[in-house]
């Protein structure tokens, strides 16, 4: 953090409530363009650069019947998600069709927006 410019004992006072913590974490964080990747259990704070080169694979199972086609879905989350962050408009993000569901390649934060989203159009149905 250093390099970003970014004092590492600089202090951060923030008082809210009712918010989730991942909602307290962006109050606090974003406006220092900080961001945090959460890793076997422990929630590091990093620049936002380095949490976006930080990528994990997730699965979504059960979201396809077998005679649906996942492209569709697929072009919806590429399209609707955090569009630049896919690799075919030059981001690091993959996604592929897996059985009756998808195989993610992504950032924490655009698989949290991936899994909200998946959620909604499963609520409109």
């Amino acid at each position: 953090m250093k390099e970003a410019g970014i004092a590492l004992d600089e202090p951060v006072n923030i008082f809210i409530s009712g918010v989730t913590l991942r909602d307290g974490l962006d109050l606090m964080l974003l406006p220092f363009g900080l961001d945090y990747v959460a890793e076997h259990g422990v929630v590091h704070v990093t620049t936002k650069v380095v949490a976006d080169q930080k990528l994990k694979i997730e699965i979504h199972t059960n979201l396809t019947s077998p005679q649906e086609n996942p492209e569709e879905l697929i072009e919806l989350i590429t399209t609707l998600v955090e569009p630049d962050s896919w690799a075919q408009l030059g981001g690091r993000g993959v996604i592929r069709p897996y059985k009756n569901g998808l195989i993610i390649l992504q950032t924490q934060r655009t698989h949290h927006k991936i899994s909200q989203f998946l959620t909604a159009l499963k609520e409109a149905e």
